[in-house]
């Protein structure tokens, strides 16, 4: 999970999307990754996992 703070960048809520010049980096969050609403993230899971 990633904690609240540690990438002020990124904003976790409905309907956000973080731009990134890496596509292939976005994914559509699940359950089990600590994120629950359902948003877009870009990078950060992925580096994080």
């Amino acid at each position: 999970m990633v904690e609240e703070g540690r990438r002020p960048a990124l904003r976790h809520g409905p309907g956000t999307f973080n731009i990134s010049s890496r596509p292939a980096d976005a994914h559509i969050v699940q359950p089990d990754t600590g994120c629950s609403n359902g948003v877009v993230h870009k990078i950060d899971h992925v580096l994080v996992r």
